[in-house]
């Protein structure tokens, strides 16, 4: 079980951010943090995802969208990664976690 699996992420509010995107990889400056960050396309649809979503989102709902999204062929293929990606953003100042 991961500790990520167990929160309730949300990402940076959309208008702190500015995205661009260059071949398949987006550049998004944070105006919260002055931080700027390259992040591949998965990374870029899970942190777009924790951005839009009001009440945020849990490593479950982050991997059924991904498996629709055809990024991975089977959800547990993506917790993985997911819960890596997202333990990232927290430290990057992109997403927070809450307690679900």
């Amino acid at each position: 079980m991961y500790a990520a699996s167990a929160m309730r992420w949300r990402g940076t509010p959309e208008m702190a951010l500015v995205w661009r995107e260059w071949d398949g990889e987006f550049i998004v400056y944070n105006s919260n943090t002055g931080s700027t960050h390259l992040l591949d396309s998965v990374a870029a649809v899970i942190l777009r995802r924790l951005c839009s979503a009001e009440t945020g989102a849990t490593l479950g709902e982050l991997a059924d969208a991904l498996e629709v999204d055809g990024s991975f062929e089977e959800k547990q293929d993506c917790v993985a990664p997911i819960a890596k990606l997202l333990e990232e953003f927290e430290r990057l100042g992109l997403a927070n976690a809450e307690s679900a």
